[in-house]
């Protein structure tokens, strides 16, 4: 399977409904702020969340995070599934245990 040298909107923005329910010392203890300048639109971006825990530029493979977009994954040579389904993974892992917001996919790998 040939996979684009970038991927854009791996993950759906997390609706303000959802993200108002979380513990504030789950935010506290994430050193990042309640994200209240994205309450009128009624999401908080994905991206934001991804590079307010630190995760830009996380690697697995030859795929990474951009630092630049961070709902955006680089293919850095020849990535595989397995890689860009690994760093999915991860970082769902990450955000749900930090936070306790499961983030959701825009759409499977075969359909990138």
């Amino acid at each position: 399977m040939v996979i684009p040298g970038k991927i854009q909107h791996v993950f759906k923005n997390v609706p303000w409904e959802t993200w108002a329910t979380l513990n504030p010392n789950a935010l506290k203890r994430a050193d990042i702020d309640d994200a209240s300048e994205f309450k009128q639109s009624g999401a908080v971006p994905a991206a934001w969340i991804i590079k307010q825990l630190g995760l830009s530029g996380q690697k697995i493979g030859n795929v990474r995070v951009s630092e630049q977009d961070a709902n955006t994954f680089i293919n850095d040579d020849s990535a595989t599934p397995d890689h860009y389904y690994m760093l999915i993974s991860y970082l769902k892992q990450q955000v749900r245990n930090i936070l306790g917001v499961q983030l959701q996919e825009t759409r499977k790998i075969g359909d990138f």
